[in-house]
């Protein structure tokens, strides 16, 4: 979505993301006690939802979430990621694409891909760039795009 680097007093912030299958791996290192990976600062979901891992459940975790799923996705269904809004996350958000399909949203050429990078960018720099109160202004400003629904629950 875009490439961030944030370096601040040598300190080390991890975001994970994916997409899709990735998604579901993401929110596994961050909430699932199969392969919750302590280092995780923050998680980034886009179109996925909470896949069932052997010997692991899931806890709401103390990291933040930021969900983000088309309305109208066919591969995986919109439905995962409100249920992993309600159950993940010390803080969650949910950037629904109100005409989304599974990855449409994603190309740099779709109307909706500037508002949907706007949230990405936002959330991450709220939890990992330092930036806490300015980036969450900036995640509730990007989530009033057309296009686009924010939700949040924490």
């Amino acid at each position: 979505l875009a490439r961030l680097h944030f370096i601040r007093d040598h300190a080390e912030h991890i975001a994970v993301a994916g997409h899709g299958l990735g998604a579901m791996t993401a929110l596994a290192a961050g909430f699932n006690s199969c392969c919750v990976d302590r280092r995780v600062d923050a998680v980034v979901a886009v179109a996925g939802r909470l896949a069932t891992f052997p010997g692991g459940i899931y806890s709401s975790g103390a990291i933040p979430v930021l969900l983000v799923h088309g309305a109208r996705d066919g591969v995986v269904p919109y439905t995962g990621s409100g249920e992993a809004l309600q159950q993940v996350g010390t803080s969650a958000y949910l950037l629904t694409v109100k005409r989304g399909d599974h990855d449409g949203y994603l190309r740099a050429d779709a109307a909706v891909h500037p508002a949907v990078r706007a949230a990405t960018v936002a959330f991450l720099h709220a939890t990992i760039g330092g930036s806490p109160q300015a980036g969450l202004a900036d995640l509730i400003h990007a989530g009033g795009r057309p296009g686009v629904r924010l939700t949040s629950r924490g």
